[in-house]
């Protein structure tokens, strides 16, 4: 995992490629920038939020960040502890009454979870 300005690259566990790469605003309103898994995301986080996400992304704990919201690391698999790139999931798209609903996936090891919500 590469830290560079706020900006971190997880790096898949089968083939090294990146899943994603993670950036958080350094200034107000703090934003969580996730690049790579399933296009791009942003989300909004406060102040205590964005300094666990340091911590726990620099520790490469994806359990905590999932704890705190699954889609800050959408790439993770809790039940295997790795990290895969987007080749290495099975995902489709959900619709409720025609309209996105989420996405879900499934891991190397047969996992399913959601993927964005």
């Amino acid at each position: 995992m590469i830290f560079r300005k706020k900006s971190i690259e997880v790096t898949c566990s089968l083939c090294a490629n990146t899943c994603a790469t993670i950036t958080l605003s350094e200034r107000k309103p703090y934003s969580l920038f996730i690049e790579g898994f399933l296009g791009n995301a942003t989300f909004r986080v406060d102040r205590l939020i964005r300094n666990h996400l340091i911590k726990y992304y620099q520790s490469k704990d994806f359990h905590k960040i999932q704890e705190i919201d699954n889609e800050y690391a959408p790439f993770y698999c809790k039940e295997c502890k790795m990290c895969y790139c987007i080749a290495h999931w099975k995902y489709w798209t959900v619709y409720d009454d025609g309209f996105y609903d989420a996405t879900r996936g499934v891991c190397p090891n047969g996992h399913e979870k959601t993927l964005d919500d």
